[in-house]
């Protein structure tokens, strides 16, 4: 019951179960934590909140709001954060922060999202489709991405921010590819480009 103008304690001896010390409504905690907590903002390029972008890191995933916030319990340490996993929103790119949590504290992370979209292709040897291809996707010199066939020698290079790329397949010696390299813009967020095809000859044992 409670009484009006009083305060009562929950839980106390009239409660089930019962507190355990009769007119003691407070406990002391000794035991010691090993974990801590990560929280952050995900925002894009205008530095505005993303609504439901996932936040993966320690086992833990969570979604964020409509203000872009996370917040999820991870074990101490050094721990992989992970931001829109395998481009689950194919507008954006997929990010991965490694922050030091300490016990029992709160670490802020944030992460800032670009645009993002992917690349797809094909593979043949010219009668059948060849797969286990590695694929790179390389922008101003430098590879933004890669990738390996499938069974059906298909190929996606995801998490690529908007921008021309040069797509190549990754030769063995003695290997020769048709054509060798294809050049191909990706111009908006969350866009799929189909490349083209490469056709492989040489080295298949």
């Amino acid at each position: 019951a409670v009484t009006q103008n009083s305060i009562t304690s929950i839980p106390n001896a009239a409660t089930t179960p019962a507190w355990l010390g009769a007119d003691l409504y407070h406990v002391q905690l000794n035991s010691t934590t090993v974990s801590g907590f990560v929280k952050g903002v995900v925002t894009n390029a205008s530095n505005q909140p993303i609504n439901g972008i996932i936040v993966q890191g320690g086992g833990a995933s969570k979604t964020t709001g409509s203000n872009g916030v996370y917040f999820m319990p991870v074990s101490a340490g050094v721990v992989s954060i992970v931001a829109n996993p395998n481009n689950t929103n194919p507008s954006y790119v997929q990010d991965i922060k490694t922050p030091t949590i300490s016990a029992g504290a709160v670490t802020i992370q944030d992460f800032p999202l670009g645009l993002g979209g992917r690349l797809t292709g094909y593979v043949t040897t010219g009668t059948t489709p060849l797969a286990s291809q590695p694929v790179t996707a390389n922008i101003g010199g430098s590879q933004a991405g890669a990738a390996t066939t499938d069974a059906g020698g298909n190929f996606t290079i995801r998490n690529l921010s908007t921008g021309t790329y040069t797509v190549s397949p990754v030769l063995e010696s003695g290997q020769d590819a048709s054509p060798n390299t294809i050049d191909k813009e990706l111009t908006s967020a969350g866009s799929s480009v189909f490349v083209g095809t490469f056709t492989i000859a040489g080295a298949f044992g």
